[in-house]
């Protein structure tokens, strides 16, 4: 994609009433290319030679405008004038295919923009099937695969439904099972053993951010009669201590120790 491409989600449901003139299910069971539709009926898909293990229809489908009211930034303009997009999203039953949309479907809330991330030339599907996910027995509980997926939703430049799904799927894709949105944590079912998740050096490194944060705010650090040298062990603690655990990802071990604290 271009620097100057405009990225989009369309939701799954216009895109389905556009082109099939019905709302269309897809069942991941289902024989290859085929689908239901509202009525029962099953309906072969013009991608027939196309496997249906990656199409998932969970309500949105990426994709890039066309044509359409952009302003500098690439901002969408509600508009009257049709907006054509091609949809770009190997789970979508649309995938490849230039569809044109009402102006409406802005104002509607079917179409909205969508995040670019990293440094924007990246490939948000780059495959993670050979990622290995440091759980049992990697040497760092952060993993430099996956990292343009923010470790906090607020920072989303676009914050809205499908950008929050989308950002949750592709972390836990990594096994980046935690994700805050502000103060709040949100977890995810890993379905398995995370042996490096959860671990007393792991535990340690969340109890260590939080020894540093109160060195450094003054609160429990008590001077010891006057010994210098201890206060410059304890500043030196703070300073390594805080630049190393600025990295932490989010974890409940760091839920229950601010809860201690």
């Amino acid at each position: 994609m271009s620097e100057l491409t405009t990225r989009v989600w369309v939701r799954t449901s216009t895109l389905d009433k556009i082109v099939y003139g019905k709302v269309r299910s897809t069942n991941q069971r289902s024989i290859p290319g085929a689908g239901s539709m509202e009525d029962g009926s099953t309906v072969m898909s013009a991608i027939s030679t196309k496997s249906t293990e990656k199409i998932r229809n969970w309500g949105w489908a990426r994709g890039e405008l066309v044509d359409g009211d952009t302003s500098p930034d690439g901002e969408i303009h509600s508009t009257s004038k049709e907006i054509k997009v091609l949809i770009r999203d190997e789970e979508s039953t649309h995938d490849r295919n230039q569809i044109s949309l009402p102006g409406s479907v802005i104002q509607e809330g079917n179409l909205v923009m969508a995040n670019v991330y990293g440094n924007g030339n990246e490939d948000d599907d780059e495959d993670e099937s050979d990622y290995d996910d440091g759980y049992n027995g990697g040497n760092s509980l952060r993993q430099e695969p996956g990292s343009q997926y923010p470790d906090d939703l607020i920072t989303l430049t676009h914050l809205h439904e499908p950008s929050v799904v989308f950002c949750l799927r592709k972390r836990y894709a990594y096994d980046k099972i935690y994700t805050s949105t502000g103060p709040i944590l949100l977890a995810l079912n890993p379905f398995k053993h995370c042996a490096k998740l959860y671990n007393e050096s792991s535990m340690k490194k969340y109890w260590s951010r939080g020894e540093s944060q109160l060195i450094g705010s003054g609160i429990g650090s008590s001077p010891t009669d006057g010994d210098s040298t201890s206060e410059e062990k304890k500043d030196d603690r703070a300073t390594s201590s805080t630049n190393e655990e600025e990295e932490l990802p989010p974890h409940v071990y760091s839920i229950a120790d601010n809860s201690y604290r």
